[in-house]
């Protein structure tokens, strides 16, 4: 009879083999991942607990460089509008008109 274990079971047959005293080169190379990947499912097993063990997304938290919404609604109307127009001459066109985006935080401190 074969047993099918998730991917949480095998990451806590692994993490207790290491707690067990078996070395993490071993066990690394008999579920057949890095030494580091073996460390990281005993640091969040001690942690977090079986929860710890489960798939994480790697989705980041924020995402600094996106623009706002109006900016883009304008950039899509704009690239709509005019078709072999190309970033800078639509950034350009931006800065010299007044629109929703047209806020202090989107425009370049003059010298």
């Amino acid at each position: 009879m074969l047993v099918v274990l998730s991917v949480v079971e095998q990451r806590l047959d692994a993490v207790r083999a290491v707690l067990a005293g078996s070395d993490v080169m071993e066990v690394a190379a008999s579920f057949g991942v890095h030494r580091s990947t073996v460390h990281r499912w005993v640091g969040r097993y001690l942690i977090e607990q079986l929860a710890g063990l489960a798939d994480r997304s790697h989705r980041p938290h924020s995402c600094p460089g996106q623009v706002a919404e109006a900016v883009e609604v304008a950039v899509a109307e704009m690239r709509r509008e005019h078709p072999r127009w190309g970033s800078r001459r639509i950034r350009l066109e931006m800065l010299r008109k007044t629109g929703p985006w047209a806020v202090e935080e989107f425009r370049r401190p003059r010298p």
